[in-house]
């Protein structure tokens, strides 16, 4: 039969992070607003940013009170949606069909982002005071959102119609057959360079008129950058939250809320100033408090591992830790030099990634404890996950750009 697996060697990866600082870089950066904006505007700190289930698009939210959608592979920004106040965190639903924001208005909005208009939320969920973090369920038929209000709540989502939900996923392979499409007129643009290629399929032109490739009209104009989408503010809903299933209520506020992969079991994090902070875990179907872990500051991050045989959080002591989710042990711990905002396993659960308020993004060896890898920002990093294949990391920062790290060699 197969070895057994050591602790943190939950599955395969299909590259790995070594310790050469010299292999890996900026693989893409991200910023809100047109060129002239990023100049002349003030700069609004990225508060967390996170991947869609198929690592194609990004979310970002920012105190500029916008949630925006980028594709990965070109930098285009596709989406934008505005709150009234700072936005504080957004989910992507697996599917990839909707879109769940939250901040400091206090409403969580859902958002259909095929076949509808972005600006108008399909849902609206709400708390007393502000939301910090927003998760979908892994079937998507439910949200999960922790707030300031010391409350962590799950909503229903309100389903499509079998109609509805095939017209979408028609509309999403054809979106991604585009992206596709873009991906590798770019490729072969690359490989052509100062020669005029073909806007849609990237051929160098030999006819003067039209593509001998694709037949697509020669464009000779130059092309201009996209500005982003200016949407109008939302109005203020006036009627009450609907489709609450579940509430789960703290001492203290709350700054994170996470499913486990069946939706069985949610952790969350939370803390007050100066006291002690608390990684709880919280069966879902009775509502019942299952294990409580304690820290010394405020825990500000609390994630179930691929195996769920550990958790991961980070705290404003100054330390990631993982605990055992059997007796409640600590099994590591990685020290840093200032507060730790967030932590995460990769989806392998081999590495986890931190973001630190002393400027720098780390990746550790689960297995051997070993920092591989260090990347340095201008300002604090407020947020760092890893990529659905873990061979990219994505981190936003204080000086209002979203970076994705990973191979450059």
């Amino acid at each position: 039969g197969e070895a057994p697996m050591e602790f943190g060697q939950v599955g395969q990866t299909k590259g790995l992070w070594s310790s050469d600082a010299t292999v890996f870089g900026v693989v893409h950066s991200y910023r809100h607003g047109n060129p002239r904006e990023q100049k002349f505007s003030p700069k609004f700190n990225m508060e967390t940013v996170a991947w869609s289930y198929d690592g194609a698009f990004i979310c970002t939210s920012s105190g500029d009170k916008s949630c925006r959608i980028f594709e990965v592979a070109t930098r285009r920004s596709t989406f934008t949606v505005v709150h009234e106040e700072w936005t504080r965190c957004s989910a992507f639903s697996h599917d990839g069909l909707r879109l769940c924001t939250g901040g400091d208005d206090p409403f969580c909005r859902i958002y259909d982002l095929i076949g509808s208009d972005l600006a108008d939320p399909t849902q609206v969920l709400e708390h007393s005071r502000s939301i910090r973090s927003v998760e979908f369920s892994p079937t998507d038929k439910f949200v999960l959102t922790a707030s300031l209000d010391r409350k962590a709540r799950i909503f229903q989502v309100v389903p499509d119609t079998p109609d509805e939900e095939e017209a979408k996923r028609q509309k999403v392979a054809a979106i991604f057959k585009e992206i596709e499409d873009r991906k590798r007129a770019a490729e072969l643009a690359a490989q052509n360079p100062g020669k005029p290629c073909c806007h849609s399929c990237g051929t160098p032109y030999v006819n003067p008129l039209f593509c001998k490739q694709c037949g697509e009209k020669r464009i000779k104009k130059k092309v201009q950058v996209e500005e982003d989408p200016k949407l109008p503010l939302e109005p203020k809903p006036e009627w009450e939250a609907t489709g609450q299933i579940r509430e789960f209520k703290h001492v203290d506020s709350l700054l994170e809320a996470r499913f486990n992969s069946d939706a069985t079991k949610i952790v969350t994090a939370s803390g007050a100033v100066r006291y002690m902070g608390l990684a709880t875990i919280y069966d879902v179907e009775f509502a019942g408090e299952l294990m409580k872990i304690e820290h010394d500051g405020v825990v500000t991050s609390a994630r179930f591992s691929p195996d769920e045989k550990t958790l991961v959080t980070s705290s404003e002591d100054k330390g990631a830790r993982i605990w055992s989710l059997e007796d409640g042990l600590e099994l590591r711990l990685w020290k840093h030099p200032n507060v730790v905002q967030t932590a995460s396993f990769s989806h392998d659960g081999r590495f986890v990634c931190t973001a630190c308020h002393d400027g720098n993004a780390r990746i550790f060896d689960v297995r051997t404890r070993r920092e591989m890898q260090c990347f340095r920002h201008p300002e604090m990093v407020t947020c760092a996950s890893f990529s659905p294949d873990a061979l990219q990391l994505l981190t936003s920062c204080g000086d209002a750009a979203v970076r994705v790290w990973g191979a450059v060699g």
